[in-house]
């Protein structure tokens, strides 16, 4: 009953529909989304390997296994698919030639054996539309790197 309450809330305070009622709903033109990392908008973490003695600017590693990319509709905010969006592009900003592509809001699999991010520190991973157009915006979310390895 606790989760049930704590969705509603997430829901009511966001205006994004919750996951399971969306998750095979195609992305169209002219809809509001919001990206989510792990299930997070704001503070969200993403755990890194980075083995070995000490850190320096710089030093990249492999994301671990289980972290996802999510795309959720949303009523209003975040990025919108403009007049031509017909899908969610989702990058890291530290890692750009890596691309999640969603054509139905839900979740995916963080591609952790092709990314190579940061071992620490923050960045942002970009949710933008794809068939833009003058109208489209993405949404950027924050992210915090941490290495589990240390």
């Amino acid at each position: 009953m606790r989760s049930v309450v704590i969705a509603v809330a997430f829901v009511v305070s966001t205006g994004v529909s919750s996951p399971g009622a969306v998750a095979s709903e195609r992305v169209l033109p002219n809809q509001h989304f919001v990206g989510m990392i792990n299930g997070r908008r704001d503070k969200a973490v993403v755990h890194v390997v980075c083995p070995g003695p000490g850190l320096w600017a710089g030093r990249t590693g492999r994301p671990t296994g289980n972290q996802t990319l999510e795309v959720l509709k949303s009523t209003s905010g975040g990025g919108y698919t403009g007049r031509a969006g017909s899908r969610v592009s989702a990058r890291f900003l530290d890692d750009p030639a890596v691309e999640v592509q969603f054509t139905t809001f839900g979740s995916k699999a963080l591609p952790a054996k092709e990314l190579s991010l940061p071992c620490e520190g923050d960045g942002f991973v970009e949710f933008a539309p794809s068939h833009t157009s003058a109208t489209a915006v993405s949404d950027l979310v924050k992210v915090t790197y941490v290495n589990i390895a240390v």
